[in-house]
């Protein structure tokens, strides 16, 4: 069986749970980190509670002027009219959707390479799903 990989019920469950974040030279791409957190939302979505999201376990740092740490990785926007006014390409947050899950490298439609690598497990195990 020499080159032929083996998943087992365990393994397969390890792969299909692990998530994945954008690599730190993609989060420096004028407007992609916008487009991170809408996808993260609706990969996640908003806690029931208050609105917030997990986005601290995708960034290390958030601008304060515009998002509100509510308790550990979870924010909300400080203007919640502005940022439910905020439109984005489906395309793009479906190729993000899907590197969040599988750890896909891929191309925006506008040419960017995005290159996603595996989320630190201690920031992994606080997301919802």
């Amino acid at each position: 069986m020499e080159g032929i990989a083996v998943i087992t019920p365990l393994l397969a469950k390890e792969v299909s749970s692990m998530r994945f974040t954008l690599a730190p030279e993609c989060k420096q791409i004028p407007k992609l980190t916008m487009t991170l957190t809408e996808a993260i939302h609706q990969f996640h979505g908003a806690r029931s509670c208050d609105g917030a999201l997990p986005l601290g376990a995708y960034f290390d740092k958030l601008d304060p002027r515009i998002w509100e740490q509510i308790e550990n990785i979870w924010y909300r926007p400080r203007d919640e009219f502005a940022y439910s006014q905020r439109t984005f390409d489906p395309e793009v947050i479906n190729i993000m959707r899907l590197g969040m899950e599988y750890g896909s490298n891929s191309i925006t439609p506008s040419g960017q390479h995005l290159t996603w690598i595996q989320m630190d497990g201690e920031l992994e195990r606080l997301l919802p799903n």
